[in-house]
């Protein structure tokens, strides 16, 4: 039996300003959309389509903020040109915290969504 990693959903407020962020800061693009009677899900891959999505989650009914709480989970992206994205995350001020010591550093989407960025190991 084998399983493969499909997605990660994340749900927000606004589906146009998430996709644009994840386009600007890591280089997301959309490949599918369905629009539901009570919920819009996005779908988004990366350059190369290696298979595992995005799943931008916008439940219509859902009023205010999603409460994320104490959640380590997050996401994670590779990049090949690790200080370019640091200085174009800098510029979006989108930057959490950048831990020197592990060379990587962490932004959060406009929900409060934490992504990791690292560089190829």
């Amino acid at each position: 039996m084998k399983f493969t990693m499909a997605h990660s959903s994340i749900a927000v407020k606004d589906v146009e300003r998430s996709v644009e962020f994840y386009k600007k800061a890591v280089g997301l693009k959309v490949r599918n959309v369905k629009d539901l009677p009570h919920i819009n899900l996005t779908y988004m891959v990366d350059e190369e389509e290696s298979g595992y999505e995005l799943e931008i989650t916008l439940k219509k009914d859902h009023e205010g903020d999603y409460n994320l709480g104490e959640n380590p989970v997050h996401l994670a992206f590779w990049v090949d040109d690790y200080k370019g994205a640091l200085a174009m995350h800098k510029e979006m001020g989108c930057v959490l915290r950048v831990v020197e010591p592990a060379g990587i550093h962490f932004i959060e989407d406009p929900d409060g969504y934490v992504t990791e960025i690292m560089p190829n190991p």
